[in-house]
């Protein structure tokens, strides 16, 4: 099924894929790490991004958004309320601390990466936390990547 816009995704490897559908999606997550460590980023066209960073059995996510005045809302996904029991999870640039409540896996980056890209409410039996707090202010119009954005639409035609 075709998105309703561009999507951008930064793969560990570096560079930069545009996506236009699922099937693609799909096909780039089962490429994520068994056993870690990885990490993948969707971006939006307005600089809002989900990412997951870990091993398909153990792995974090966080949402970014923007409102129109550039301010940034960062958000670390679970399936319950904090528990207060921190853990790490292992990534490109060493331990995540996370708690217990935000390791999660592949089946749920699935679910979350598809209501974020398609703009729907992340579904209920996930809970945010905000992260905030934890970043310095960005430069205006900060995007991961500008001029991929200025890409000509490859779609295939129907």
């Amino acid at each position: 099924m075709p998105f309703p816009g561009k999507v951008l995704l930064h793969p560990a490897n570096g560079g930069v894929i545009f996506l236009y559908d699922w099937e693609i999606v799909l096909s780039r997550l089962s490429y994520f790490a068994n056993k870690g460590p990885d990490f993948i980023v969707f971006e939006l066209k307005d600089g809002s991004y989900v990412q997951c960073a870990g091993s398909k059995n153990q792995l974090t996510i966080e949402t970014r958004t923007y409102d129109s005045e550039r301010n940034f809302k960062h958000l670390t996904w679970g399936r319950s309320i904090c528990t207060g029991v921190k853990t790490g999870i292992e990534s490109m640039d060493g331990y995540i601390e996370v708690d217990t409540s935000q390791v999660l896996q592949m089946r749920d980056a699935r679910i979350i990466i598809k209501a974020f890209i398609e703009r729907e409410e992340i579904p209920q039996k996930y809970l945010s936390t905000a992260s905030t707090f934890s970043f310095g202010p960005l430069p205006p119009d900060k995007r991961l990547n500008h001029k991929a954005w200025d890409w000509p639409d490859r779609r295939p035609k129907k």
